[in-house]
């Protein structure tokens, strides 16, 4: 647990620093972040996962249901180190690029979804009004 946690540090004073506005904190921060995030989720916490399936069955036999499983629980979590990382390599693209915003999220569909809202407000607005001028019998 701690090999995988350990980043998190990093991630969580960075995030501090941010909103307290220091931004040379935030980069010495991030940089400590993303060098323990590639080191301990990267590299030594599938090493030591390989060492434990290629050493526990001989010291303590296990079902093969129970390796597999264990084996595909490791394989997606690797997947979402993969994919995290690749989230960190974009910010770390714009933080040397000097562009502003999050990464996560695509300004494009933020405003589709603004003028969206804005057209059902409108429509929700003279459904409304025409509701309430129509005569009932």
């Amino acid at each position: 647990l701690l090999i995988h946690d350990i980043s998190d540090i990093g991630l969580c004073t960075t995030k501090i620093a941010h909103y307290l506005g220091n931004e040379m904190l935030v980069n010495i921060n991030f940089v400590f972040f993303l060098a323990s995030f590639v080191f301990m989720r990267l590299v030594c916490l599938p090493s030591l996962t390989i060492g434990i399936y290629y050493l526990g069955p001989l010291v303590r036999p296990i079902s093969t249901n129970c390796f597999y499983l264990g084996f595909f629980v490791g394989i997606v979590l690797q997947a979402l180190h993969i994919f995290w990382f690749y989230l960190i390599l974009r910010m770390l693209y714009r933080l040397v690029t000097g562009g502003k915003g999050d990464v996560r999220s695509d300004e494009d569909e933020l405003e589709e979804i603004e003028k969206k809202a804005v057209a059902d407000k409108k429509a929700n607005a003279k459904s409304t009004s025409s509701s309430k001028g129509m005569k009932q019998d």
